[in-house]
């Protein structure tokens, strides 16, 4: 029997090492056919064919498995930190690295890459989450299963809105190559980004959370749903952390990462609050 329970811990651990192992030799590959065949192919071919194309769909692919893997047990979000380094690897050690070697100048790093290279991999590993904890919905009560799939709608639908109308804005300057589109088109599209943002994802979605931290605290075995509060975090990392890139106000690479990282800390705030509500709600009626 134990050398079954070994057998299972070593399989469980073989598919986390292969995972990172795949984007360990995506950017091994990547980063060396820089160095041996970039010159042939052209700076803006490699940049099309890796890091506009390869290297982001390596992102989300891995961390798509990466999220559906329940042997990881919510340790791959850390993971994010490793997908963030690859893609800041990619920009700063070939085109950065080569200017610097032909310039003999030092030029500092670009940290808004790494944050980037953390967003590729985040709806990935989000959608894996999503769809790995919906199977494990079966197994919950039947209250906290329905409450889970009312918070999932709306923070679903508070998140989606203003990304819908950032992508109208690219649609439209899209068409606007082709199609002349008047200006006050574009400011009007772009003046309502901002409130859409602040209402939904920093507004409603919030309300959820706590709501929903209500909900887990009322639970018989509330102690144990303190392990999902990381979930709300990347909740609001994915809504308002992803979403300030999506903003026409003009944030700093460096300014822009502080803020997604704290939207991943500030986001685990309401559900905790509602948590503890319920549990002093429940405390004052037993005495």
């Amino acid at each position: 029997m134990s050398e079954l329970a070994t057998d299972t811990k070593r399989k469980k651990l073989s598919s986390r090492g292969k995972q990172v192992l795949a984007y360990s030799i995506v950017l091994a590959v990547c980063y060396a056919a820089f160095w041996l065949f970039a010159g042939g192919m052209g700076a803006m071919g490699y940049s099309f064919l890796v890091q506009l194309f390869t290297l982001p769909l390596a992102n989300f692919i891995i961390a798509l498995l990466m999220g559906l893997d329940k042997s990881w047990k919510g340790r791959q979000w850390w993971l994010l930190l490793y997908f963030g380094f690859g893609f800041f690897l990619m920009q700063y050690g070939t085109f950065s690295l080569a200017n610097m070697l032909s310039k003999g100048s030092f030029n500092l790093p670009e940290w808004g890459l790494f944050s980037t290279g953390m967003a590729l991999a985040l709806p990935g590993m989000a959608l894996g989450s999503v769809i790995r904890w919906g199977r494990e919905l079966a197994a919950r009560p039947e209250g906290l299963r329905r409450a889970w799939l009312v918070y999932g709608l709306v923070w679903g639908e508070c998140v989606l809105v203003p990304y819908l109308v950032a992508f109208l804005s690219w649609a439209c300057t899209f068409v606007a190559l082709f199609v002349p589109i008047p200006e006050g088109v574009f400011l009007s599209v772009e003046s309502i980004i901002p409130a859409l943002f602040l209402a939904g994802p920093c507004g409603v979605a919030q309300l959820a959370a706590a709501v929903m931290g209500f909900f887990l605290g009322k639970s018989p075995d509330w102690t144990r749903q303190v392990k999902y509060l990381p979930l709300f975090g990347a909740a609001s990392f994915l809504g308002v952390g992803l979403g300030l890139s999506f903003l026409p106000w003009e944030l700093s690479p460096q300014v822009a990462a502080v803020l997604m990282l704290a939207s991943f800390l500030v986001g685990m705030v309401p559900p905790l609050v509602g948590l503890g509500l319920a549990r002093g709600a429940l405390a004052s009626r037993i005495r």
